[in-house]
């Protein structure tokens, strides 16, 4: 492990490194507030990644991952984020998780540079060897609408499912109530709005 990185674990948190992880400078990973943070063996993050996990939230960082530089992941309020083994998130992309939210990708899967995935109360699953294209996006969308009078929440976040196998074009935007079956293909620049079933390929025009 390089010098010049932070790792701050207060006593009602806990961090497990295993064998062979690398941490590279300048990075920064912070669990609080009774949360963890496991990251497994032979992970390389890499320079000047941050990593935030508090409000009794939960990361998991499977075997062999490798996390770029720049990264930020935000991992809050009772969340939980879990990645599988050989899982590769390259450079500049964001991954924000809150109000018991969820993230899960499955093993071989990778992710290019400047991808950017939200949820604030919903649930993004992405399957297994899923190969996404740089500039993807994925909401499920962050404002919740309570009824006045009860205090309760009318509108739920609904979730984004890809299958495994899918191959997702560069630009492309996947929203809330979005489904992509496996071994399908969503063309650049496409914005996905429902549901896709196995085998299927979309374009712009028609997703």
């Amino acid at each position: 492990k390089n010098l010049h990185k932070t790792i701050d674990i207060p006593e009602t948190s806990e961090i497990v490194i295993e064998d062979g992880a690398h941490i590279s400078s300048r990075s920064v990973i912070l669990a609080s507030e009774q949360s963890k943070i496991h990251i497994g063996q032979d992970v390389m993050i890499r320079e000047d990644a941050g990593i935030i996990v508090c409000g009794d939230s939960v990361l998991t960082i499977g075997c062999r991952n490798c996390l770029g530089r720049f990264m930020r992941m935000n991992c809050q309020c009772k969340s939980v984020i879990k990645f599988g083994t050989h899982v590769q998130i390259s450079d500049n992309s964001i991954l924000s998780v809150g109000n018991y939210g969820a993230l899960k990708v499955g093993s071989d899967t990778t992710i290019n540079d400047f991808s950017n995935f939200g949820t604030n109360g919903g649930k993004i699953h992405i399957g297994k060897d899923n190969m996404l294209s740089y500039h993807v996006k994925m909401d499920t969308g962050s404002h919740q609408i309570f009824d006045m009078d009860t205090g309760e929440c009318i509108a739920h976040n609904k979730p984004i499912v890809t299958e495994d196998h899918v191959w997702i074009g560069i630009g492309a935007t996947l929203l809330g109530g979005c489904y992509v079956g496996e071994n399908s293909i969503i063309g650049a620049s496409s914005v996905v709005t429902k549901e896709w079933f196995n085998h299927f390929s979309c374009g712009m025009n028609d997703a």
